[in-house]
């Protein structure tokens, strides 16, 4: 289902609140039903965001172990750019 028609246009949906707020809630949804450990594979860019999305974690107790996968310099800087393009200048 194609929700984005009236939201604010972003070249990132995670610039979009809710999203965040979404992330925590749906974990912990996921969780109160399943118990266990989830495993969430995400990659947060904006330091605000993350903070969003862990303190939102850390409310309902929900414990963070990071993880990285590690990759040379070129492909994570590559990836980045595919991912967040920064504009050109005119």
């Amino acid at each position: 289902m194609d929700i984005t028609p009236g939201l604010p246009e972003t070249d990132n949906f995670q610039h979009w609140p809710p999203w965040r707020q979404l992330v925590v809630e749906t974990a912990r949804r996921v969780l109160d039903y399943t118990g266990g450990t989830l495993v969430m594979p995400m990659t947060v860019l904006v330091e605000q965001y993350w903070r969003e999305i862990s303190t939102g974690l850390a409310h309902h107790a929900i414990p963070v172990r990071h993880f990285v996968l590690h990759a040379d310099q070129d492909t994570l800087r590559g990836r980045i750019e595919r991912e967040h393009p920064v504009p050109s200048p005119r």
